[in-house]
């Protein structure tokens, strides 16, 4: 398949680039929906309780976990059928990873007590690292035309999230799904508004996470050549 997609690219390429070709070649840009299949089967299952997540590192701009579980809960009902559970999130127990999802039991009775048909559950990371640098730009002189090259100081910030869902079935306590979800983010001049930022990334990384349980599509661009 990649083979395939690299020999079309590659004919594209020798097609607007050859002599003669080139000013006969048009291309238009064209933004598509692509399905994005559903990865588990729900038979069964109606209400989803959503729990804390672990926060690797806390931040004092905000309560990642907490803003993780609404933002999780408030895409659910929104572009699922899924019940899912208005109640406080449920804490984790101080376990590794592996120990956690080994523990049916844990999850088996979080589910009875809830009355949940699906757990959902995992961490998160959010970093903020500091890119301000000196950089080299290009303009054009007003008055005579030529390009200028001046070096000067620009303040950047880079944002990255890294999300780690599972999927645990109630009635068994068994973890059925896990999948890691990643985005980065690099933004001229700096912001204490990280809230905002980590919305904007997650939404980037939504047709993914909500694939796991419900049909979804993504935008992408294409390019059309014609005559």
């Amino acid at each position: 398949m990649r083979r395939t997609a690299a020999k079309i690219l590659a004919v594209i390429l020798f097609l607007v680039l050859l002599p003669g070709v080139a000013g006969a070649v048009k291309t238009t840009k064209v933004t598509i929906q692509l399905p994005i299949p559903q990865k588990l089967d729900l038979e069964g299952i109606h209400t989803v309780l959503v729990t804390d997540f672990y926060v690797e590192q806390e931040s004092d701009k905000m309560d990642i976990g907490s803003e993780v579980n609404k933002l999780l809960r408030r895409e659910l009902e929104k572009y699922t059928d899924l019940d899912i559970l208005d109640i406080t999130p449920p804490h984790l127990p101080e376990q590794s990873h592996v120990e956690l999802l080994n523990n049916h039991e844990f999850w088996k009775d979080l589910a009875r007590m809830h009355g949940a048909d699906l757990i959902i559950s995992g961490g998160v990371v959010f970093d903020v690292f500091d890119r301000s640098a000196f950089v080299e730009e290009t303009t054009i002189s007003p008055t005579t035309g030529q390009r200028i090259r001046t070096t000067r100081f620009r303040e950047r910030e880079s944002y990255s999230l890294g999300l780690n869902l599972f999927f645990v079935r109630g009635v068994t306590g068994a973890p059925i799904y896990e999948n890691l979800f990643s985005e980065e983010l690099l933004l001229d001049g700096t912001t204490s508004d990280h809230l905002t930022i980590l919305f904007n990334m997650f939404d980037r990384i939504r047709p993914e996470v909500l694939s796991i349980v419900a049909p979804q599509s993504r935008r992408e661009q294409r390019i059309l050549l014609s005559d």
